[in-house]
């Protein structure tokens, strides 16, 4: 939303708004007005400021199928032009623009892409020790890219932040299948295979391998797809690039590759004695390749006759990441630094609207000097939100991320002491939740329902004192308090009756006078303007203006009418009620909210509440959560649920490939390695547990899986060929050390910038940056050995399908 303040006396904004609309009507917008142009006018419902002097406030929402980034910059262009033929004194301050928070984010997301290109493409050029080769596997990126880009045109999907995010980790996946068949021909060309024999054999042989690996990640990516609610919503564009990203790459390295490497790789003519025979695919002069090959054997032939060690280790690695798992803080989205912060006011039930306004005034003056600093740019303040007096906020936007030494998080710090100051009113200082939520100043919403209002207030006074206690929850409070301020009027019904006055004459008086009636409307110069009726101010203050009301009576004659005092005809008290009175799921509910404290996370203050409500609850009321707290448990769950579906699909592709449940299971063992490892590393760095990292999480299932299918593919082919089970998975295992090695670093490599990240949304990059580098790095030396030894273990319970080798 681009929020317009134009500060002054602007006569008619709605000519401003014709002006936006014809200047953008490319990418339709609908204008909102939410104040009165004059001040003191009837209504005037809302008071707003810009940097402390009266303004008008206008919004640009945009319509679902238009560009913000378009639809700010032709803003921008108008508010220029417009700005030029202003009155003096008069001046227009954009106070917010979400088009700065997407393009700062869309720039640090490429800069990101850029150096991880920069980084996969590095480390297949050292693998390799040959730029000609490099070419091969370097081609499926650009092929790769260029085709998601078109099935998010064809799908409809926008670039942005989340569809930035799923091209940067395409990058180190799309070229692992070309890493796998290039190192499988280019070891053939080493063992005397001309280049085209190489190519087709080459290509055969892996063929089975790269189908396996690239069905396995697009069976993890589809649960992704398929999340529910808002976020699942997001992350479904993400799911579908990553799957199409794989098809793509898969396509290119069994067609585009083995067709670049017949020609590129050059042919090495050995002699006769130092060939390997055509029925020897895996021979001692292949496993001598080099110090590391050979280290790696020796560590491998420990490992498969001392099983219970490396099993032992997987088992310790994995059990000791499930204590750090139930310590984890649990969030719904990491806080981002989207540049902007905002304060809301509530003051007690009744104040009035200058009450609130004085409260805000004092908050301005205090943020004075943080404008001075050049830390916050504009402050905007709004009183009266939602037909309300007593509510109101002060939005702050920050500096740019490149003009500013503090992070938002570090300003928001040092604001806290201002709102805990304030005696009047209640304040927090919040931010802008990501992913385009709402209600991150009171993040945690509580629900009580029961059977009655009053039970349930019992049961919600009783959990509120609980929150109270928790110095983490800022401004805990519930939404039914009895502190409006009531005027009863008690009509003496036989006294009007002897008097011949209506109920309806008493309303329609009381109406009219104290709250205001429209009787008519006029129209001027095209203009339709309505005829309110209402009593002086200084004649409705008090009760005692009822005594200088009259009504008609109906004993009235022609001519001379009889009028009652309204002071005759009713008495009054003054009470106290609740403002609104509400339901949810159809019972009488009252919600608790509240704000976090920078480092307290959404997951542990529900916690916190749930431990106090299964103490003050009684059984016929029950808990329910709404806003972002519903939203948490949905997603949370949502995306365990996910995890358990991308498992079990990996776990029966995989069975339908290899036509056993044994060799699936060897594969699938090795997972909770990778994901024991994204735990370690978000424990390390502080990191929580949120829909991110949740996210890269499940991504690990189909990545993990990729490593176990080449050594197990390729040690079948080897026991196919005659080789004993142990002699078959050494061997394997050892040639297929270099892609493993090659297509590992370029996954880590290729998320490697998403940890360095910063700027704007640096937090949601860096927490699915961690889970991918992290898991997979932490995992891969384990995962070397203990695919290996429960392939020895289990292989034995399974048959293999002899099938056609080529070496």
């Amino acid at each position: 939303m681009l929020e317009v303040r134009l500060d002054g006396r602007l006569t008619n904004p709605e000519d401003f708004a014709e002006i936006v609309i014809r200047k953008v009507d490319d990418y339709p917008i609908r204008l909102r007005d939410i104040a009165r142009v004059e001040k003191g006018v009837e209504n005037d419902d809302l008071i707003i400021r810009a940097n402390g002097r009266n303004a008008v406030g206008m919004s640009v929402l945009r319509q679902s199928q238009a560009n913000t980034m378009t639809i700010s910059k032709h803003v921008r262009e108008e508010i220029e032009v417009i700005s030029k033929t202003l009155p003096e004194g008069m001046e227009i301050i954009i106070g917010s623009d979400d088009a700065l928070f997407i393009t700062a984010s869309i720039r640090e997301v490429l800069i990101a892409l850029s150096i991880s290109l920069l980084l996969v493409i590095a480390v297949i050029i050292i693998f390799l020790r040959s730029f000609k080769a490099a070419l091969v596997p370097i081609v499926t990126i650009p092929v790769a890219l260029i085709g998601c880009i078109g099935i998010i045109y064809a799908l409809g999907f926008s670039i942005n932040v989340i569809t930035l995010l799923a091209l940067l980790l395409a990058i180190g996946l799309v070229v692992d299948d070309a890493i796998v068949v290039l190192e499988n021909i280019k070891r053939h060309i080493d063992n005397g295979e001309s280049a085209h024999t190489a190519a087709v054999n080459g290509t055969r042989q892996v063929t089975f391998a790269v189908l396996a690996t690239s069905i396995t990640l697009i069976a993890a990516f589809i649960p992704i797809s398929l999340l529910d609610g808002q976020v699942g919503k997001l992350f479904s564009e993400f799911g579908l690039i990553m799957a199409a990203a794989v098809v793509i790459s898969t396509f290119v390295a069994l067609s585009l590759c083995p067709m670049m490497a017949s020609r590129i790789l050059s042919s090495r003519a050995l002699p006769a004695e130092n060939k390997i025979p055509a029925t020897d695919i895996a021979s001692d002069k292949q496993l001598s390749q080099s110090r590391l090959h050979a280290a790696y054997r020796l560590g491998l032939d420990f490992s498969i006759k001392s099983p219970i060690v490396v099993i032992s280790a997987a088992l310790a690695f994995s059990l000791g990441a499930i204590s750090l798992y139930l310590t984890l803080p649990r969030d719904l989205v990491p806080r981002e630094d989207r540049g902007v912060i905002f304060i809301p006011i509530t003051a007690p039930q009744g104040s009035t609207q200058a009450y609130t306004d004085s409260q805000s005034k004092i908050i301005e003056e205090k943020l004075k000097p943080f404008q001075k600093n050049g830390s916050i740019q504009t402050v905007y303040t709004i009183i009266g939100w939602g037909n309300r007096p007593y509510r109101g906020f002060v939005v702050m936007r920050l500096a740019h991320w490149d003009d500013r030494d503090q992070t938002q998080a570090a300003i928001i710090k040092k604001l806290r002491p201002i709102t805990r100051g304030l005696i009047g009113v209640r304040a927090g200082v919040a931010s802008p939740a990501g992913l385009g939520l709402r209600g991150n100043s009171t993040p945690l919403r509580i629900v009580v329902g029961g059977p009655n209002f009053e039970e349930v207030k019992r049961a919600a006074a009783e959990l509120l004192t609980y929150a109270r206690e928790n110095e983490d929850l800022i401004n805990p409070r519930m939404d039914y308090e009895e502190n409006q301020p009531q005027i009863n009027l008690i009509l003496d019904r036989k006294r009007a009756n002897d008097l011949n006055v209506s109920v309806e004459e008493v309303a329609l008086t009381l109406q009219s006078l104290f709250a205001s009636k429209k009787v008519s409307a006029y129209i001027d110069r095209g203009r339709e303007y309505p005829v309110i009726v209402q009593a002086e101010r200084k004649d409705r203050r008090d009760l005692n203006s009822l005594s200088n009301v009259f009504v008609r009576s109906g004993n009235s004659k022609a001519g001379s009418p009889t009028l009652v005092p309204l002071s005759v005809l009713v008495s009054t008290n003054e009470t106290a009620a609740a403002a609104e009175l509400r339901r949810y799921d159809r019972l009488p509910s009252i919600t608790i909210s509240a704000g976090l404290a920078p480092d307290y996370t959404l997951g542990e203050a529900l916690g916190y509440m749930e431990g106090g409500a299964a103490n003050a609850l009684s059984t016929s009321v029950k808990m329910t959560y709404s806003g972002q707290s519903k939203i948490f448990k949905s997603t949370s769950s949502g995306v365990m649920v996910s995890f358990a579906i991308a498992l079990l699909i990996v776990f029966l592709v995989l069975a339908a490939q290899f036509e056993s449940f044994i060799y699936p299971l060897v594969i699938i063992l090795a997972v909770p390695l990778a994901v024991a490892g994204a735990i370690y590393s978000l424990a390390f760095m502080d990191l929580s547990l949120n829909v991110y990292s949740q996210i890269g999480i499940i991504l690990l299932v189909g990545l993990m899986a990729k490593n176990g299918i080449l050594i197990v593919e390729f040690a079948n082919q080897i026991r196919a060929a005659g080789y004993p089970i142990r002699d078959a998975v050494t061997r394997a295992a050892v040639l297929r050390l270099r892609p493993i090695v090659m297509t590992v670093l370029s996954t880590i490599l290729g998320a490697t910038p998403l940890v360095l990240a910063s700027g704007a949304g640096a937090e949601s990059r860096i927490a699915i940056g961690w889970v991918i580098v992290g898991g997979l790095g932490l995992a891969l030396f384990l995962t070397l050995f203990l695919t290996p030894v429960l392939y020895d273990l289990m292989a034995r319970f399974a048959k293999t399908k002899v099938l056609e080798v080529a070496s």
